[in-house]
């Protein structure tokens, strides 16, 4: 459960990429790529200390599916992009994102702040989650913990950039929110009895935030659906 956990923060924010534009849905290739070698070095790191069962063939199996991945990620990239000049436009189009975005828009950039804790705190993810007395999966999960940050906070705060319209908007963020809070009475034990109790909430209290501007946004007679322009190139 433990595990699986970790690995869901991948998996909810993957189901942002139903909500992007046609036009834009190759950038998912990047974090299927960069998710895959994720999952290779965490299977990788649990079958090293003897963790990820007692089934080799399972194991080769994970890793297979994982290199399969990445490489079916890679052959998109080189087939549809994003290729470098997409990728070096993206910083000059979240910046406009941020300037002349409203009050919805500019509360996701908080999402790169959330990554940058998972990626250069990752103690203090592993230390919001109670290992249960697994203290042999402390070394691989705090390795997942800034991987997450660039596979999860990182990917939304990109998806947010390229979504423009407010209902496919609101609909990513209601869908991410309301898989991470349907964990809750799952894993209220993990979060309770975490070396930092219950700070696990303050991402959820985050993620619904996001929801109820975005709804706010939404309601409005004159919502800016596609109002932040993408950046020349």
């Amino acid at each position: 459960m433990l595990v699986a956990h970790y690995i869901s923060f991948v998996a909810i924010s993957d189901l942002g990429v139903l909500f992007l534009p046609a036009a834009a849905g190759h950038w998912f290739n990047v974090f299927r790529l960069t998710s895959g070698l994720s999952y290779l070095v965490l299977t990788v790191s649990l079958a090293v200390q003897g963790l990820d069962g007692d089934l080799l063939v399972l194991t080769v199996l994970r890793c297979a599916l994982s290199v399969a991945r990445m490489l079916h990620a890679g052959w998109l990239i080189k087939a549809s992009g994003p290729w470098r000049r997409e990728l070096g436009a993206f910083p000059a189009r979240a910046k406009g994102y941020f300037q002349r975005g409203n009050r919805s828009e500019r509360l996701s950039c908080a999402l790169v702040l959330v990554a940058a804790v998972a990626i250069y705190f990752p103690s203090l993810v592993y230390w919001a989650h109670d290992n249960q007395g697994q203290d042999q999966l402390a070394a691989a999960l705090t390795g997942i913990g800034p991987q997450n940050g660039i596979n999860c906070y990182l990917k939304l705060f990109v998806f947010e950039v390229l979504i423009l319209a407010a209902a496919p908007k609101l609909a990513m963020r209601s869908v991410v929110a309301g898989l991470f809070l349907v964990q809750w009475p799952l894993m209220f034990g993990m979060y309770y009895g975490a070396p930092i109790p219950l700070v696990h909430g303050g991402v959820e209290a985050y993620e619904i935030a996001l929801v109820v501007v975005a709804y706010k946004v939404w309601r409005r007679p004159a919502a800016r659906a596609g109002a932040v322009q993408p950046a020349a190139g």
